[in-house]
């Protein structure tokens, strides 16, 4: 159960690594530390039982459970794994230097997907992640090297640091809107906006903030970040990545919305069809609902007591 963090965490690598003409930078790394989630559901539908698919964002996050143990997860909501009998992940697979082959995507099925992931133990907190280091281990051992490269715990940023904020600060979201990606590179959409409510402040008494970005279904689980390459001042405690700045601010998992009224219109009216009505929740104000990045911290007791039990959830296929 031990590796190296310098194996898997990509954002700790001390030198730039080749990609064909051009270098692996960190904007690279982070656009490649999100995955597609698909999930199926079962559920009874107007009295009869249905099988739908809905999809998610995750993003891959190492917890430093001791000096030398890294345990790896898949960051995401409680609502997207929630009832989900099978989940549908899409890996990269990477090359003899341990970069990603582009164009090609393992697209990996896994039965009882809820029932493999954690939820946080808090039930009010939508969070939940999904142990994947014996899926690594699995495919490891078919010669399938899993491309996923994750941002550590220094990435989340301390009390002091979050207080040095400001209270409007530019901000991106890493995630698949509508479940949009780019098929052949599997890459996720990234999107810029600002803080909404400032970051030092918990939004209605809850460990929550609020950004001004739009948030479309499928965003749920995008991670929220700073970002900025280039010189920045080495705050105490805070990531900095190949002379950048990186925090992880939060995790999208909710947007307002409103109904709207509309009715279907016919081609040939009638009295039947033209009272049909419909509503459409669409998101208002594009202001998204983050959790602190804070609350990630909740799950390592769980995980600790995992390993020494030895019962790290096995992926079943």
């Amino acid at each position: 159960m031990k590796i190296k963090s310098l194996l898997i965490v990509l954002f700790n690598l001390i030198v730039l690594l080749s990609l064909g003409q051009r270098k692996f930078n960190t904007g690279d790394a982070l656009i490649n530390s999100t995955i597609k989630i698909e999930t199926i559901k079962k559920e009874i539908v107007l009295g009869k039982e249905k099988y739908l698919k809905s999809v998610g964002t995750g993003f891959f996050f190492n917890f430093q459970i001791t000096k030398d143990m890294v345990i790896p997860v898949i960051v995401t909501n409680k609502h997207v794994i929630q009832s989900a009998i099978q989940g549908i992940l899409y890996f990269k697979i990477t090359d003899s230097t341990g970069l990603p082959i582009y164009g090609k995507t393992e697209k990996i099925i896994i039965s009882s997907f809820a029932q493999n992931c954690i939820s946080h133990p808090d039930s009010s907190i939508d969070l939940a992640i999904y142990p994947i280091l014996p899926l690594i281990d699995l495919y490891a051992k078919k010669n399938i090297n899993l491309f996923y490269p994750s941002l550590p715990e220094q990435a989340i940023p301390n009390d002091s640091i979050i207080n040095s904020l400001n209270a409007i600060e530019d901000i991106f979201m890493i995630g698949y809107p509508y479940g949009l990606r780019d098929t052949i590179n599997d890459l996720p959409i990234v999107r810029k906006g600002i803080t909404a409510t400032p970051v030092y402040l918990n939004y209605n008494q809850k460990n929550e903030f609020l950004i001004d970005m739009p948030v479309f279904f499928g965003s749920s689980g995008s991670p929220i970040l700073i970002y900025n390459e280039g010189s920045w001042m080495d705050y105490s405690g805070m990531n900095v990545i190949n002379g950048g700045r990186v925090m992880l601010l939060g995790i999208n998992y909710a947007t307002y919305t409103k109904e709207f009224d509309g009715k279907i219109l016919p081609i040939i009216s009638n009295d039947i069809e033209d009272s049909l009505k419909t509503k459409t929740p669409l998101p208002l104000y594009n202001i998204g609902i983050i959790i602190k990045a804070q609350k990630l911290f909740d799950f390592k007791p769980i995980l600790s007591k995992l390993i020494k039990k030895q019962s790290l959830p096995a992926p079943r296929r």
